[in-house]
Formats: C-alpha cells, structure tokens, sequence
C-alpha cells in the first residue's frame, strides 16, 4: 500500500482544513487548491483537521500545545490537567485557592486529602475579621447552649430532689460543686478575651 518511491504523504488543504491526502505524487497534482507535504512516518491528521493544528512533520499538536496557542479555549471553569493529558472541571479547592476568602481556609486530613474550612471564631478574631465584642457575644452564646444542655438540666433535677427531700445537704452540696466545676470547664472550652 505505501509507495515506496515516496516516503511523504500529499495533503490537500482547503480553506486551512485537512480536505484529503494520498502517497501517489499523480493524485496529489490533481489536487485543487494547496497542497503540503509530511513525512509518512509521523503523520497523524485526517480529513477535516485545521492545518494549525499539524506540526511540519505532520503529527498532531498536544491538547496543551492546542491550549498555548489558543486553539482550545478553556472556560472559566475549566483547567488542563497535564498528569491525565485532559480538559476538566476545576476542583473546589482549585476555585479557592484561585479566590481565597478570609473567612475560610484550607487543611489536609489524615489521608492527605485537602479540605476547606470555616475558620474557628478564635482564627477569624486573630485574623482580625471579628471583633473583641463579637468573639465574646459568640462565646457567650456558645456557653449559653453548653449550659441549657448540660448544666442547667443538672440544677433543675438538684432542686427538685433537695424541694422533695430526696437528697441530703451534705450531697446537694457536693453536687452543686460538680455542677459548678462542670461550669467552669465550659468557661474554659470558650473563654472571653479581655
């Protein structure tokens, strides 16, 4: 099937496409319009192909060499991924780190996966995002749930058991200081800043 006389293939051009090629160096003088010569061992196209997109020795152009040259046009939420050689779908973490916000961050866990975050009320108050009055109304609301779940509940049984009789002052009074131990570890899980 190959001529050996020729070692190139004859590629007729048409209004910059790929329109046919052959090995015969007569078929090719009958061609109509331009005609290009390419090495029969590293030619690649087909009829159709723009002729931008073929190297002088007729391979093809990459998909990264078609995006440096502006052929593809990735959209704003593309990106080329040269590891799989492919168009994708940018990911979350790709989209933030092209438009970081204060108000969140990025961290890896224990898989080596990246994640994003909301920034704790500490970080957002040390980054400057959030004011002493604001960390402190937060806190306080923080320890408002904390209690109405945990300790409040406690007090509220405590007194009915002490109002009934149930329970004697000497335990009433070290219950109350367990209670009141558990307030000050919530204190302590949110604390203000002076």
């Amino acid at each position: 099937m190959t001529n050996e006389k020729n070692n190139v293939y004859y590629v007729s051009i048409k209004n910059g496409f790929v329109e046919s090629f052959t090995i015969d160096s007569e078929i090719a003088s009958k061609f109509d319009g331009d005609t290009k010569e390419y090495p029969i061992k590293t030619f690649q196209a087909f009829v159709g192909v723009d002729i931008n997109y073929i190297h002088e020795d007729g391979s093809l152009l990459s998909l990264k060499e078609l995006i440096e040259k502006g052929y593809v046009i990735l959209k704003e939420n593309e990106i080329y991924d040269e590891e799989k050689n492919e168009v994708r779908e940018k990911t979350e973490i790709e989209k933030f780190r092209e438009n970081p916000t204060d108000e969140k961050i990025i961290e890896t866990d224990e898989q080596g996966n990246e994640y994003i975050r909301e920034k704790t009320i500490l970080e957002k108050y040390n980054d400057e995002l959030v004011t002493k009055d604001e960390y402190n109304k937060y806190q306080t609301e923080q320890r408002a749930n904390k209690y109405q779940n945990t300790t409040d509940p406690m007090y509220q049984t405590l007194s009915v058991r002490k109002l009934r009789g149930d329970i004697s002052n000497d335990d009433y009074v070290l219950e109350t200081e367990k209670i009141e131990a558990m307030i000050l570890e919530v204190k302590e899980e949110f604390p203000y800043v002076e």
